[in-house]
């Protein structure tokens, strides 16, 4: 065996652990990402829910949106910005959702949890009129894909919304 011979199983050998070291930092990067995005989605989790305990707190609001869901254009325009308020950050929270959904960071069962509580929302009659009014805040392939599901008649009802909805019925 001559210094060359040996040189050659050097880089062979060095080519290899360098090549391990890329597939390495290949996984740890995506694992990162993923994380990253997680504890986003957490993050929008934590802040959707203080918007539930705030709207709780605050039946005013509670009454405009349901309100505004029965006719959204029936409310006055203080009444529509502050529907809007009650109402965007679940539409918001659905569009991160949604995202992190089709970058494999949600599962299933989460993201048409959200899914469908966007859309007993939306099918509304003034939840319709609303989504007219600001499907232009989302990206035009969310746009393109809640416009298609809003047209299926195929379509669960949450649990907690028809509850929302009879007792809405009841008082309204």
């Amino acid at each position: 065996m001559d210094i060359q011979f040996l040189g050659a199983w050097g880089e062979f050998f060095g080519g290899i652990a360098v090549l391990v070291s890329l597939v390495y930092l290949g996984l740890q990067l995506r694992q990162n990402n993923k994380m990253a995005v997680v504890a986003g989605y957490q993050r929008g989790q934590d802040e959707l829910q203080r918007h539930f305990q705030f709207l709780a707190q605050n039946p005013d609001l509670v009454d405009i949106q349901i309100r505004g869901l029965k006719d959204y254009r029936a409310l006055k325009p203080l009444e529509q910005a502050r529907f809007h308020y009650a109402t965007g950050p679940q539409l918001a929270m659905y569009h991160s959702t949604w995202k992190a959904y089709r970058d494999g960071a949600v599962d299933h069962e989460i993201y048409d949890a959200y899914e469908q509580q966007v859309l007993s929302m939306l099918r509304e009659p003034g939840g319709s009129e609303y989504w007219k009014d600001v499907r232009q805040l989302v990206s035009p392939q969310l746009q393109v894909h809640l416009d298609g599901l809003l047209r299926t008649k195929n379509f669960r009802v949450p649990v907690h919304t028809e509850a929302f909805i009879g007792w809405n019925q009841k008082d309204g």
